[in-house]
């Protein structure tokens, strides 16, 4: 995995998309720290991205910074009332909360705006019944825009 920094000198070729490919990448590998170091690199070039502050809130859940995660998720959301995603990370905030309630409506309003046919879908009915079972959502974690 490639560090950024946005003093290096090989950034003739730079895509500020890599910073979200590879804030995902660190994510995933549990380095939680570099990835919202470059998810905040990426919001700095681009702050209304909503997968990016979607990004960063799910690293802030996974880090016990529930209050954090919620914040920038009601963003996110505010930008694209659409992001399917985005209400399923809510979901995902409201059920480590225990708000089961909110997680369920938040869950469903996601599968509503997905389409039934899309791999999303499928992951978004694994978290469903999860959350009906009492579990951890694990489906989804940190969603790949690219």
């Amino acid at each position: 995995m490639e560090n950024f920094d946005l003093t290096d000198e090989k950034l003739d070729n730079f895509n500020p998309k890599d910073l979200i490919h590879n804030g995902i990448k660190h994510a995933q590998n549990g380095n939680i720290e570099e990835a919202l170091r470059l998810f905040d690199l990426y919001l700095s070039i681009d702050p209304w991205d909503a997968n990016a502050i979607n990004n960063k809130a799910d690293c802030f859940l996974r880090l016990n910074r529930q209050d954090e995660a919620l914040e920038l998720e009601y963003y996110a959301l505010t930008l694209n009332p659409k992001f399917a995603i985005g209400w399923c990370t809510l979901s995902e905030i409201q059920a480590f909360a225990n708000e089961k309630f909110c997680a369920r409506l938040n869950l469903e309003l996601s599968m509503d705006l997905t389409p039934k046919d899309s791999p999303l879908y499928s992951m978004l009915e694994e978290n469903l019944k999860e959350l009906d079972e009492g579990k951890v959502m694990t489906a989804i974690r940190v969603a790949d825009p690219l």
